[in-house]
């Protein structure tokens, strides 16, 4: 039988686990007034948006993966009719004598 350990039981087993090993490893929570409860609220605070950024760095890394496996879009480039000019510059259009930089002499 396939069965699947709900979400809210993976955040109390996480969530508890993090507050006995800081409750025993720390001990300043024990000598504050009133650590207990801090460190409940702050353990569930940290528990949950860890949790939070653990799912969605998965979800962003499956899509990543399948977008990385599936085949990538060939870009379509437009040919212009006219080779006197270069038109692939959306705003203008260069003249290739421009370009020609055998022309171009640079003094120092």
């Amino acid at each position: 039988m396939n069965r699947r350990i709900p979400p809210l039981m993976i955040f109390a087993l996480l969530w508890l686990t993090v507050v006995l090993v800081s409750w025993f490893t720390f001990p300043a929570w024990r000598n504050m007034e009133g650590g207990l409860a801090t460190l409940i609220g702050v353990a569930a605070v940290g528990v949950l948006a860890f949790l939070k950024d653990g799912i969605s760095f998965l979800k962003d890394s499956l899509e990543y993966i399948k977008g990385a496996l599936a085949e990538p879009d060939v870009p379509s480039v437009d040919q212009p009719d006219d080779d006197s000019k270069i038109t692939n510059i959306p705003w203008k259009s260069v003249d290739p004598e421009l370009l020609n930089f055998d022309k171009i002499m640079i003094q120092p």
